[in-house]
C-alpha cells in the first residue's frame, strides 16, 4: 500500500483543479512607497500562476521577471514630483488646502498615464481581456477600466482610505469614532469646538469630493478617452473588494465587512534585504548605538531649508551616537564627523540592526510599521496629508515622539531623541503593538490571497456587501425628525386641550358667579 502513496498523491496534485487568472493592476500615483508596499502581492500573484499586467510608475527590477509579468511604465509623470512635493509642504496649515492639492496632483498624474500609448491601447483595444481588476483607490479615475473590462474589481490602498471608500464597500462612517488621518481626534472628549470643525470638515470635504471633484475627473476622462463612460462615483461604487493598510496602531480602529482585507501587521516586511559591505561596517562598528534618520521617498532631505538642515547637524553633533542619514546628495555642507550620508538605504535591514536606538521619520506609515515590528521607537516631524495624524498615533500608542520642523530648535531635537533611546518604555510599547498586529490567524499576504481568489472563483460577493444608505437615515435623521414632528404635535394638542379645558372651566366659574348674583 505504501507503495501507492507517493503516485497517487502526485495524481491528486496534477489533477486538483487549478486556474490563473488575468489579472490588470492599476497603480497610478507616483510615489514609491505606494508603489513598493505592492509588490510582495504581485510576487504571490505571479508564483500562483496568475498572468500580470501591472500599470506602475516604478517598475520592478529584473531580479522579479517573470514569463507571466508584463509592466507598463508611467514613470513619466515623477517629472514634476519633487517641485510639487516642495510647494505642498507650505500647505500644511490649512487642510482644506491640503487635501484638494493631493487630488489635483494626482489627477495631472492620470490624465497623462490614460493617454500613455500602452495604457491608451488597453481601453481602446477590444482585444484585451482580463478577469481581474486591483485599482489603486486614491485614484478613482482608473475605475474607468472598471467600466471597460467589467470584471470583478479590488479597490487598493498603501493606507487608511477615505471614509466615502469605506462607505461605499459597507464599512461604517463616523468622522468623530473613525476619524480620518488629514484631521486626527486624540479622543471622543476632545472640546465640542473641535468636535465641531471636524464633522463640519468632514462633511465639506464629502461634498467637495461628492460634487466638485468627482466632475473635474468625468471631465478630465471625457476629454481623454472617446466614448462615453459612466460617472467616476459609480464606477468606484462598483468595487467588490478593498485591501487597505489599516494598521490598528496608526489608523483607527474600525470593524471591517467580510469584503474588507486589512493589510497591516508585516505585509510589505517580509522580503530579506541586502546591505552593502560599506554600510554593514558602519553598523557593526558603531557599538556606541546608531540613529536611523529618513524622511522618506516623497520628502527630500536635500530640500530642507538651511536652517532647518543646520538644526539636525547641531544636533547630530552633539549627540554621542552614530547618525545614519538618507541624503539625496552626494556630500552634505558642515557634515559632522558622527554622522554617514547615504543616497538609498535598505530601510528594513537596517532598522532590523542591533544597533540601532532610534529612528527620526517624517511619518510615513510603511516607515512607522517597519520601525515598530523592528521594535524600534521613532521622533517623528511630519510634514504634510497623513503624517500629521500618523504623528499623533505614535504619541498615543506610546512608541515615540513628535516635533513640528516648524518651530524645531536643536534643544528640542537633542531632548526628544534621549528621551526615546534612554526610556525604555518607547522602545518596549513597540515591541508589545508588534506582536499584537503579528498575531493573526493568517499573514496579511495569505489573507490577501484567498480573498482574491475566492473572488475569481464566484465573480462576485454581493452575497457580502452592506449596501449603503444616505447619511440621514444611517445617523436616524429621517426617524428623530418624524419623531420631534409628532412629538410637538402631540405637545401642541395637549395644550390646545388644556387651554381648552380651563377656558371652559373659566367660563363655566363666571357663569355660577353670575347666577350666585
Amino acid at each position: 500500500m505504501k507503495a501507492f502513496t507517493v503516485p497517487l498523491l502526485l495524481l491528486s496534485v496534477c489533477l486538483y483543479p487549478c486556474y490563473g487568472a488575468r489579472i490588470l493592476a492599476v497603480i497610478a500615483v507616483p510615489s514609491y512607497s505606494h508603489q513598493v508596499f505592492f509588490r510582495p502581492l504581485w510576487r504571490e500573484y505571479l508564483a500562483r500562476g496568475h498572468e500580470l499586467t501591472l500599470i506602475t510608475t516604478d517598475p520592478m527590477s529584473s531580479e522579479d521577471h517573470h514569463p507571466n509579468l508584463r509592466q507598463i511604465d508611467v514613470s513619466m509623470v515623477y517629472d514634476n514630483a519633487e517641485a510639487t512635493f516642495d510647494h505642498v509642504m507650505n500647505l500644511r496649515s490649512d487642510k482644506f488646502a491640503e487635501v484638494n492639492f493631493l487630488f489635483e496632483y494626482v489627477l495631472n498624474a492620470t490624465r497623462r498615464e490614460l493617454m500613455q500609448p500602452d495604457v491608451h491601447d488597453l481601453l481602446m483595444n477590444k482585444s484585451h481581456e482580463f478577469d481581474l481588476l486591483i485599482i489603486e483607490d486614491i485614484a478613482p479615475e482608473m475605475y474607468v477600466f472598471k467600466h471597460r473590462f467589467d470584471v470583478p474589481c479590488i479597490a487598493v490602498a498603501s493606507f487608511d482610505v477615505p471614509p466615502w471608500t469605506h462607505e461605499f464597500i459597507g464599512n461604517p462612517v463616523h468622522p468623530l469614532i473613525y476619524p480620518t488621518a488629514i484631521i486626527p481626534i486624540n479622543n471622543l472628549h476632545d472640546g465640542v469646538i473641535k468636535r465641531f470643525v471636524i464633522v463640519l470638515f468632514d462633511f465639506i470635504v464629502r461634498k467637495y469630493y461628492e460634487y466638485y471633484l468627482i466632475a473635474r475627473m468625468d471631465h478630465m476622462i471625457s476629454e481623454t478617452l472617446p466614448g462615453n463612460y459612466p460617472s467616476v462615483l459609480e464606477l468606484q461604487q462598483r468595487a467588490d473588494m478593498l485591501f487597505t493598510n489599516a494598521n490598528p496602531v496608526f489608523s483607527c480602529v474600525r470593524p471591517f465587512t467580510q469584503t474588507t482585507v486589512s493589510l497591516a501587521g508585516g505585509f510589505h516586511t517580509n522580503r530579506a534585504q541586502n546591505i552593502s559591505k560599506d554600510l554593514l561596517t558602519f553598523l557593526d562598528d558603531s557599538s556606541e548605538g546608531v540613529i536611523y534618520f529618513s524622511l522618506g521617498t516623497n520628502v527630500k532631505s536635500k530640500l530642507l531649508s538651511k536652517k532647518l538642515r543646520n538644526i539636525f547637524l547641531d544636533a547630530f553633533r552633539q549627540l554621542p551616537y552614530k547618525i545614519l542619514w538618507k541624503f539625496e546628495l552626494d556630500s552634505l555642507e558642515n557634515q559632522p564627523e558622527n554622522v554617514k550620508i547615504i543616497k538609498w538605504c535598505p530601510q528594513q535591514a537596517v532598522l532590523r540592526h542591533k544597533n540601532i536606538k532610534a529612528f527620526i521619520s517624517q511619518g510615513g506609515l510603511q516607515s512607522l510599521e517597519e520601525s515598530l515590528l523592528s521594535g524600534v521607537p521613532v521622533v517623528t516631524i511630519p510634514f504634510f496629508f497623513d503624517q500629521e495624524g500618523n504623528a499623533k498615533q505614535v504619541i498615543a500608542s506610546g512608541i515615540g515622539v513628535e516635533l513640528m520642523y516648524e518651530t524645531l530648535t536643536v534643544a528640542e531635537l537633542k531632548a526628544a531623541i534621549l528621551e526615546v533611546i534612554l526610556n525604555a518604555k518607547y522602545r518596549n510599547m513597540a515591541r508589545k503593538h508588534a506582536e499584537f498586529i503579528m498575531d493573526r490567524p493568517m499573514t496579511p499576504l495569505q489573507d490577501a490571497i484567498w480573498h482574491t481568489e475566492y473572488l475569481l472563483r464566484h465573480g462576485n460577493v454581493k452575497h457580502l456587501k452592506i449596501a449603503s444608505i444616505p447619511f440621514y437615515q444611517y445617523y436616524y435623521l429621517d426617524l428623530m425628525a418624524i419623531t420631534l414632528c409628532v412629538l410637538c404635535l402631540f405637545m401642541y394638542i395637549t395644550y390646545f386641550l388644556i387651554k381648552t379645558m380651563i377656558g371652559n372651566l373659566n367660563n363655566n366659574q363666571k357663569i355660577s358667579k353670575r347666577k350666585i348674583q
